[in-house]
């Protein structure tokens, strides 16, 4: 028999199951405390027989076996829960097992801290307190006092609690970065136990019983599953060894429902009928549910609510929960206690859907989509007054809206099915008009619900089923839903064909001169919107000037509120943004992007990733960089991953604007692409190639980006016809799709661009003329450049085909202008890379000595940047630290954490490599900071990418790259612990000229930056353990020798100055604490001497 089912039979242990998901967002949690230099917890909750338990048991295996500290502890009823107590307890535990003590801590709060503090340095930390609702007023207190103390350590803190009003969340609230509310089992799950029990798959329909009844509780399916093989109703045969089912799938079921019940019965036998009929009335409202629906459904029976509270059938909810219907309630909100238990009354008969449908109605709140799934599923007698009903019918599809804007998008069905039942069930009592009415709200509603789906069918479907609906004559109200339908169009076309917004453009053009007055509406201002995304999209830039002086038509008209004009310009203006030809139009971009920052408040993140993108596209890039460090962490914050990937791809074109090395510029958009999301991994990927073909030819890398288009297999039939022309005449590499796309270019380059690639020999006048008035077009964008260099690349392909001084003598002053002309819009905006090619290419056409005095230009602009510091200024150094803390701060100022593992893992490993007598290779360098082994070139390209974000965090002067591993510039940096090697060093070689007190001193010296902090804390690979050990074992051995030699010399005092500080960094080493003991005698200072010898005896007992 298997061990599992040994397992089972007699201990009632099921298989682990199901919770894969949940293990590994809980190890995330702890492998993300290299990530994050500060304390952060996560809460489980989940009801009783849930799992959380064996949950816990099942990952402090996998932490302990991947080198990592678990400490563990459990609160009881009626027992201690001293904080320090337990802590102090399980540190002692696992000190027994790992010695990672230097003090077995006392149970006292601050010793616990110390140690606490000590093991997160040493090794990755989880901490568990599990049943964490148990604390009282006063280990709160203690918990709080705690947790402040090392808030600032790397230490995943996780609880574990029952889903009831948890006193202690306003303390835990700062540090949560996630939570899980355990759930049942799914079917697939139940069968995977079945099958690694009994050796069988479950038939399916007792599988849906199964599920059914115990709704996936492992507490519950322990039962249901005992009791069927207790029944015999699922036997062993001992002659075939297989396990079967003895009766048909009815009845087993019934064995299995009689099984959950009685445990669910259990739970509620102690309920008089009147607390029970109470219980099913107030369960359909879910399982969360607010005290004032409660009142409603049980006509205000107060006293039996406080009743079943009292009878721990409901609870206080330990989460707060955000209303889907109605607003917040001011009381605590509710739940049942039991999953089982709500799931079990909600089976129990019928429930009264009309007071479901004014609970709807009015502004009651609920807090689950429960009721709004019994009235979708259950028969309605229109009984209620068509005006409630008409009420509950919207509210329920605003509810559905609501919940579609939220991260609970899935529960939107439910309120919108609802919604659709109620609209069938009354409509022979509604008018005509309200019929109408509620009909395109259903379908607006559905279509929004839609937005996420792939398939684009039901979703055309549905915008043609609006338009008809909407079609002309219709009443007055209905109108405004026809513009909803044209927006909808606009983004059908969007995803599918972009004919139908051109479409959705003329029926709304005419459709809004025969109905002027919807011109006014906010409606139509949402119509503007979509049609703006979508000739942005289309770049019908034409089009896109028509919406914006109809903009600003309807702003000066006197028929609008001042709200409507807000509305206009900060909904739909920032699409206007990237529309400019000329300087003058600039600025009044510019303008125009300080209005809406001054007012983006309501619509901030929206406007970043436009702003983001503006800046870089007309190459201000340092002001770039700045508003990326704010975009991108509110992206982050806010969960908004669509703009996070492309605001890092704006991020990584401007930063390799300034400077950066394109290798490592590529190495970080691949990584991007790599974890893209699903939805728009095709189109990021499309974007991220062509702006890396375009770095290429902007920075003029010729190898670099051969070699990329080659091993990348980058798609070049995306770029726009400016770079294929360049590609072409630079590189010599085709595009196919060059011709096709010439309609896509400016009209200054479009007939030079057809004369080039037309084979004929052309008009050498006609080249002349169109070549003369490209070159005088500004430079507006960084898209320009491209474009000026394909117009001077066109020039010369042109003279060589119509002969030798045919065009280039004739335009030579046109040409000196134009290469001017971009160089001063690169120097003015520091983008010295993208001068590099102008120059090489172009620079002889320049007057004598002009092509140097931008060479020079280009040099100070590059020794700037390289020195992070605006010319003129004097560098600033920097400070590290690596004994306690991994940090870095200016010279004389405050230090702040290195967060990101990679990133503190190359400090440490440049760090370590100053320390060995023998330097680290490159392979070996990439290994320990980048864990890969099987993959040189991944590694490179890894490696690449961290010291690029390690040289941003902290200048790009602190790290050499010229040697074959990445190194600190000691001419700019002060590291502690380099320091104290030093002085171990120095100590050392005092010691071998036998320079006693030169040695003493530099030992002092040395302690004075250790004081027994743990080196490299947070590193926790085997090559920092290893450093680590020699270290501390380094500074130990010389202590001993050098106090040694001063006993022997009769130096005592120095001697004693020595052994102090050195025990109180190493006060259980038996070694050092006789040789401080025998020389304070000598001293004659016995009670310090006894002092010692009591601290000593204290650390070896514990």
């Amino acid at each position: 028999m298997e061990l599992q089912l040994i397992d089972f039979l007699n201990h009632g242990i099921l298989p682990f199951v199901g919770r894969s998901a949940e293990v590994e967002r809980v190890m995330g949690l702890w492998r993300g405390s290299s990530e994050f230099h500060r304390l952060r917890a996560m809460l489980i909750s989940g009801e009783s027989g849930i799992g959380k338990s064996r949950l816990i048991e099942e990952i402090t295996p996998r932490i302990s076996q991947q080198g990592g500290a678990v400490l563990h502890t459990k609160l009881y009823p009626e027992s201690s829960t001293s904080i320090a107590s337990l802590q102090a307890r399980a540190l002692r535990f696992l000190n027994t097992r790992r010695g990672l003590m230097v003090d077995e801590p006392e149970e006292k709060l601050l010793s616990v801290i110390s140690s606490l503090r000590r093991l997160t340095r040493l090794r990755p930390t989880l901490l568990i307190i599990e049943d964490i609702h148990l604390l009282n007023t006063e280990t709160t207190s203690e918990l709080a006092m705690m947790l402040e103390a090392i808030s600032d350590e790397q230490l995943s803190v996780l609880c574990l609690a029952r889903p009831v009003e948890l006193s202690v969340r306003g303390i835990l609230e700062r540090y949560l970065v996630d939570e899980i509310e355990l759930k049942g089992l799914n079917s697939d799950e139940i069968a995977t136990i079945w099958e690694q029990l009994f050796g069988l798959t479950p038939p399916p329909e007792i599988l849906h019983q199964v599920q059914s009844a115990t709704i996936g509780n492992p507490l519950a399916l322990r039962s249901a599953l005992r009791g069927v093989v207790k029944s015999g109703a699922l036997t062993h045969d001992p002659l075939s060894n297989t396990w079967r089912t003895t009766i048909a799938a009815d009845a087993f079921g019934q064995i299995v429902q009689r099984n959950v019940r009685v445990l669910s019965e259990g739970l509620a036998a102690h309920l008089t009928p009147d607390a029970r009929q109470a219980a099913v009335k107030i369960a359909a409202l879910g399982e969360v549910f607010s005290r004032e629906a409660a009142w409603a459904v049980s006509d205000n029976n107060d006293s039996m609510i406080e009743s079943l509270g009292f009878r721990g059938i409901i609870i206080a909810s330990n989460t707060p929960v955000a209303p889907i219907s109605g607003a917040a309630s001011g009381l605590p909100v509710m739940a049942f206690a039991h999953t089982i238990l709500h799931n079990h009354l909600i089976r129990q008969g019928s429930h009264d859907v009309q007071r479901l449908i004014q609970i709807i109605a009015s502004d009651i709140p609920l807090y689950s989509v429960v009721p709004f799934q019994l009235i979708s599923e259950s028969a309605i007698a229109p009984t209620l007054s068509p005006e409630e009903a008409y009420r509950a019918v919207m509210r329920a599809i605003e509810v559905s809206c609501l919940l579609d804007a939220s991260s609970d998008w899935r529960l939107a069905m439910a309120p919108w099915r609802a919604a659709q039942a109620i609209k069938e069930a009354y409509q022979p009592v509604w008018s005509k008009l309200q019929d109408l009415t509620l009909s395109a709200e259903l379908l607006s509603a559905r279509l929004m619900l839609l937005r996420r789906t792939e398939s684009h069918d039901e979703y055309e479907r549905l915008v043609m089923e609006l338009l008809q609906l909407t079609n002309e004559p219709a009443p007055d109200p209905i109108l405004e839903y026809r513009l909803l339908a044209f927006t909808y169009l606009h983004s059908l076309g969007r995803r599918k064909d972009t004919h139908l917004c051109h479409q959705a453009w003329g029926f709304s053009r005419s459709f809004v001169e025969r109905h002027p007055q919807l011109r006014y509406t906010p409606r139509y201002i949402s119509y503007l919107d979509s049609a703006a995304r979508s000739m942005l999209y289309m770049g019908e830039f034409e089009t896109l000037r028509q919406i914006e002086r109809e903009l600003s038509e309807l702003a000066a008209s006197p028929h609008v509120t001042d709200d409507y004009r807000y509305l206009a310009k900060h909904k739909v203006a920032v699409h206007f943004l990237d529309m400019f030809d000329t300087e003058e139009e600039l600025q009044e971009r510019l303008k125009l992007l300080a209005d809406l920052e001054a007012h983006s408040d309501e619509r901030k993140m929206s406007f970043l990733i436009f702003k983001l993108g503006f800046l870089v596209d007309i190459g201000q890039m340092e002001d770039a960089l700045r508003t990326s460090a704010e975009a991108l962490q509110l992206f982050r914050e806010r969960g908004l991953t669509h703009n996070l990937f492309y605001g890092s791809l704006n991020r990584l074109c401007a930063v390799a604007a300034l400077g950066a090395e394109l290798p490592t510029v590529e190495a970080e958009m691949m990584r991007l692409c790599g974890e893209a999301p699903r939805d728009i991994s095709h189109r990021f990927q499309t974007f991220a190639e062509a702006a890396l073909v375009e770095l290429g030819l902007l920075h003029g890398d010729r190898q670099w980006l051969r070699q990329a288009i080659a091993q990348r297999r980058l798609r070049l039939d995306s770029l726009r016809p400016e770079s294929q022309a360049l590609l072409r005449l630079e590189e010599g590499v085709e595009c196919e799709t060059l011709s096709t796309s010439i309609h896509l270019t400016s009209p200054r380059l479009k007939p030079l661009l057809e004369t080039w690639i037309n084979p004929q020999l052309p008009d050498s006048g006609t080249a002349e003329t169109m070549a003369r008035s490209a070159l005088r077009a500004p430079i507006l964008r960084v898209q320009d450049l491209l474009e000026r260099r394909a117009v001077l690349g066109i020039i010369v392909a042109l003279e060589q085909r119509i002969g030798k001084g045919s065009l280039i003598p004739r335009l030579h002053d046109d040409i000196i202008h134009a290469v001017e002309l971009t160089l001063h819009w690169l120097s003015e905006r520091k983008l010295f890379p993208y001068m590099q090619p102008i120059l090489a290419l172009f620079g002889k056409y320049l007057p004598k000595g002009v092509e140097g005095s931008w060479q020079n230009r280009m040099g100070q602009l590059k020794a700037a940047q390289a020195s992070a510091q605006p010319l003129g200024t004097q560098r600033q150094r920097t400070e590290l630290t690596m004994l306690g803390s991994i940090e870095s701060g200016p010279e004389g100022g405050e230090t702040s954490p290195v967060r990101g593992a990679r990133l503190r893992a190359l400090l440490g490993v440049m760090v370590a490599d100053r320390m060995l007598d023998e330097r680290l290779d490159y392979r070996e360098f990439c290994h320990i900071v980048t864990g890969i082994d099987d993959d040189p070139d991944r590694a490179r390209k890894t490696l690449n990418g961290i010291v690029f974000r390690l040289r941003e965090m902290l200048g790009h002067e602190v790290i050499n790259t010229e040697s074959e591993t990445p190194e600190l510039n000691l001419g700019c940096v002060d590291v502690d612990i380099l320091r104290a090697h030093q002085h171990i060093q120095q100590a050392t070689a005092a010691l071998r000229s036998e320079s006693l007190i030169r040695a003493q001193r530099e030992l002092l010296k040395a302690l004075e930056y250790t004081s027994g902090e743990v080196p490299f804390p947070g590193l926790y690979e085997a090559f920092f353990e290893a450093v680590r050990d020699d270290f501390e074992g380094n500074i130990r051995s010389l202590i001993l020798k050098v106090s040694r030699h001063l006993v022997n010399e009769r130096d005592l005092r120095s001697a004693e100055e020595l052994l102090r500080p050195g025990f109180s960094a190493m006060p259980n080493d038996e070694e050092l604490a006789d040789l401080l003991y025998q020389t304070l005698r000598q001293l004659g200072k016995r009670a310090d001497a006894e002092r010692v010898r009591m601290k000593l005896s204290e650390a070896m007992a514990s």
